[in-house]
């Protein structure tokens, strides 16, 4: 099927690839069918989270092998139940200001996605994943 989209245009979606939100991001409850997209000028790394219920909605993920430190989030009993059986992918949502050396993800609240069964959710971990964590390392000055 074809949909519009915020950053790459029309593009044709397969039903494979439509990811189901079982418990919808804050914010956007209306909205529950999303796609992963990748954009090879980018490279490895940023993956965009693009509704196909709304084209202005797209949320820019970053891929956890692309992070600098391990990062090892976890699930509550009952959200494995609701994502189903296989590997999960924990995707922290980045924020990308005007100026990109000041961008920063948030690791206390990743999208949560299980490419087996197509299904995702925001879910919010403790404390002690912070919210705010620079993608770059600030420059000394001289």
């Amino acid at each position: 099927m074809k949909y519009q989209t915020r950053d790459f245009g029309e593009i044709e979606i397969e039903q494979e690839r439509v990811i189901s939100f079982v418990q919808p991001i804050l914010g956007y409850e209306r909205l529950t069918d999303y796609t992963l997209l990748y954009d090879k000028e980018t490279g490895p790394g940023l993956v965009w989270l693009q509704s196909l219920e709304e084209k202005d909605v797209c949320f820019i993920l970053l891929d956890p092998t692309a992070l600098p430190m391990e990062y090892a989030p976890f699930v509550s009993e009952e959200e494995a139940q609701a994502l189903g059986e296989g590997e999960l992918l924990y995707l922290p949502i980045v924020y990308i200001p005007e100026n990109l050396k000041r961008s920063t993800m948030n690791l206390r609240s990743p999208i949560v996605v299980n490419p087996a069964t197509r299904k995702a959710m925001q879910i919010i971990l403790p404390r002690e994943f912070p919210t705010r964590v620079p993608l770059f390392e600030e420059e000394e000055e001289c």
